[in-house]
């Protein structure tokens, strides 16, 4: 009995001296001291942002204890610099998100199917989202990988890289792309057409579909200049004849 008492107070102990370095401050009582250089900055942001929230809107974060009902499924790129939720001004709760590099749909992935099949049939959203962005890493590095040692980069990109390979008249040679804005600018927005017509031919969608025919799937663009959103037709005359396979 005397080992279980000792090993329960140092328990509380060491949850005690946790809870004081990283729990949420009140309002009053100021906010902890951080280091830029340590992950604590993410700890005292989340301190401020929560205090922040709370003051705000306490009966929408008591709501969403229990449960979510967001109307949008975003799949988009995993960009530090595209934050699905700060860059549509909305708040937590808005928008069920799954992110990855260069925001590639892949009927194997079964991350990504999950996370559709998740989004429709449980959540409901009323809305999907594939937004790509401009200036993106990841499709540079399709057309002109430059990484070396990259063991599951190379072959997750290829899928985007058989994009420009199968439409030799839409996309001259790798080298020249790499230095054509304007052909990376095409290459981001059939990247997000393919999604999309991934995402239609899925047996989970159609299934939503029958369910809400007002379901509506979108394609998006950012500019990671101008801070803008944008959304397009993904079946304008542009796109056909394309090969999206």
């Amino acid at each position: 009995m005397r080992g279980i008492f000792c090993v329960a107070i140092a328990t509380l102990l060491a949850t005690a001296a946790l809870s004081s370095t990283i729990a949420p401050a009140a309002p009053d009582e100021g906010l902890v001291e951080y280091n830029t250089d340590t992950t604590n900055q993410l700890i005292y942001g989340n301190n401020q942002w929560s205090v922040s929230i709370k003051s705000a809107n306490n009966t929408l974060v008591e709501k969403l204890t229990t449960s979510q009902k967001p109307n949008y499924l975003w799949i988009g790129c995993a960009d530090s610099r595209v934050p699905p939720s700060t860059i549509t001004g909305t708040t937590i709760g808005d928008i069920f998100v799954v992110r990855n590099i260069a925001n590639v749909v892949d009927e194997h992935d079964l991350s990504m199917m999950s996370v559709i099949e998740y989004a429709l049939l449980h959540l409901k959203v009323t809305h999907i989202i594939v937004a790509g962005h401009l200036n993106c890493g990841g499709i540079q590095s399709a057309i002109n990988m430059t990484l070396e040692n990259v063991n599951y980069l190379r072959p997750y990109l290829n899928t985007i890289e058989a994009l420009t390979r199968n439409n030799p008249d839409h996309f001259p040679s790798s080298s020249s792309m790499s230095n054509s804005a304007a052909m990376l600018n095409k290459l981001t927005q059939f990247n997000v057409v393919r999604s999309l017509r991934i995402i239609k031919k899925t047996k989970v969608y159609q299934k939503a579909l029958e369910l809400n025919p007002n379901l509506k799937l979108e394609g998006w663009l950012y500019d990671v200049r101008t801070l803008w959103l944008n959304r397009f037709d993904d079946t304008h005359t542009s796109f056909e004849g394309v090969d999206f396979s």
